[in-house]
């Protein structure tokens, strides 16, 4: 939908409300201006950044467990993963940002022998400023970056120490993401910082979460890949301390998402892959590692390494059957489920009112803009949580006065339980036209004068 509105000449931040950083957004209105307005151009566009995320997990994999095996591994244990599949193909921006860091890393990795090595670190630097103008969140990777910056550096033609070599390229590394940032950034649109920043962080108000429920949905985002985790979590046990050093940047990952999400507010789904695209590398680094020792001396007698064999078999068998299984469900559901699909019976009803009107006030852009509508550009993001936090209710009544929509849909809230007598006094002027879902999904349509 912002993309839309952006295409009509409205301004982010200045006319269109968005939580969300901008790269993104001009991504797609170039996207669909060369492919369409369609779903599937712009979830070809998700689909398209995500295999080069699932190619960079695959080559920063390789480089760890220092075999193609690892990469492979590493690669299937991703695509089997719970809701990866849903997410690689839904028009959200969380997976597509964490691809593009990860395609700096992997650009790192490829320099580190290279005699282009400076050039490419400013351009790393600069994808993983790019990443962060698709989603913020991406900051959480940060420390990870420059740890493997530092395990890549290497003293070829220079005379430096290596701890000198190291500041270098971490400060052309910092150099690349100013640069990017400077010219990426919405730094000059007003209130940016009050709809980039203060929506996505705990500000004292009493509908924030607490820290305990903020670290028991991190622990459920942990969870939600249980068989994944299990995996890692045995194989790494098993596969001794080298592998462990090796996956350092993987744990140092895992250990800043669980700092930094526990200060986030909410937890979406799309922060799982924050747990499981480490856990699902360490796991191939820890498998391979466990797998080379057949060829080594034996580090242990020969029942407890075939038993830890089985111990690993096992775990793996158990991520990647109940991984299958989730990609079998979600290619039979796909276009089924409520975030892949439209009720047909509202999609139908805004169609058939769409030649009378242009505004729809809605809590779900997505469905209007399947029926060639639009939302007001302030309300293009009607969450529950700004609408806990800094729309108020006679702010709503001056965008319907000014825009006079001929029609509000309620798709997505529950806006009786949290905003009481609001909806009557909002639709004051409105006559109910459809209900479905108990009563969650209304549609409102403006009385004629």
């Amino acid at each position: 939908m912002k993309a839309a509105l952006v295409e009509d000449g409205y301004r982010l931040y200045e006319q269109i409300w968005s939580d969300q950083p901008p790269l993104f957004t001009h991504m797609l209105v170039v996207w669909r201006q060369m492919f369409g307005p369609g779903d599937a151009a712009a979830r070809s566009l998700v689909a398209i950044l995500v295999s080069l995320g699932l190619a960079s997990a695959g080559r920063i994999a390789t480089w760890l467990g220092q075999s193609p095996r690892a990469g492979v591994l590493a690669i299937l244990l991703l695509i089997a993963a719970r809701s990866f599949p849903k997410l690689s193909m839904a028009v959200m921006i969380g997976l597509p940002a964490i691809s593009v860091a990860l395609a700096s890393v992997w650009l790192m990795i490829a320099s580190a022998h290279g005699r282009l090595r400076r050039p490419t670190l400013l351009l790393c630097g600069a994808l993983f400023a790019c990443s962060m103008q698709v989603k913020l969140f991406t900051v959480i990777l940060a420390p990870m970056v420059l740890c493997v910056c530092a395990m890549t550096c290497t003293r070829a033609a220079t005379a430096l120490p290596r701890r000198w070599v190291v500041v270098v390229d971490t400060l052309l590394l910092m150099t690349g993401f100013t640069i990017a940032t400077l010219l990426l950034a919405p730094l000059g649109e007003p209130g940016w910082r009050q709809q980039l920043l203060q929506p996505h962080l705990k500000t004292g108000l009493p509908t924030d979460d607490t820290i305990y429920d903020s670290l028991r949905s991190v622990v459920m985002r942990f969870l939600e890949d249980a068989p994944l985790m299990l995996a890692c979590l045995s194989t790494m046990l098993l596969a001794g301390r080298d592998a462990v050093r090796r996956a350092t940047p993987m744990l140092l990952w895992i250990a800043t998402s669980v700092v930094v999400l526990s200060q986030a507010n909410p937890l979406w789904g799309h922060h799982r892959v924050m747990f499981s695209i480490p856990a699902a590398v360490m796991t191939a680094v820890a498998a391979t590692a466990i797998l080379r020792r057949g060829t080594s001396p034996p580090l242990a007698p020969a029942s407890n390494r075939v038993s830890s064999r089985r111990i690993v078999s096992v775990a793996l068998a158990i991520a990647l059957g109940y991984g299958l299984a989730s990609l079998l469900y979600s290619a039979a559901t796909l276009g089924r489920g409520r975030e892949g699909t439209m009720d047909a019976e509202v999609l139908g009803r805004l169609t058939a009112l769409q030649p009378r009107t242009k505004w729809v006030l809605s809590d779900d852009p997505h469905l209007v803009h399947a029926a060639g509508m639009r939302v007001p550009p302030e309300t293009a993001v009607l969450s529950l949580k700004r609408l806990q936090r800094d729309l108020t209710e006679e702010q709503l009544s001056e965008v319907i006065s000014r825009y006079q929509p001929k029609l509000v849909l309620l798709a997505r809230h529950e806006w009786d339980a949290e905003f009481p007598g609001a909806i009557n006094r909002l639709t004051a002027d409105y006559m109910l036209v459809l209900t479905k879902r108990q009563g969650r999904v209304r549609l409102f349509e403006r009385v004629p004068e």
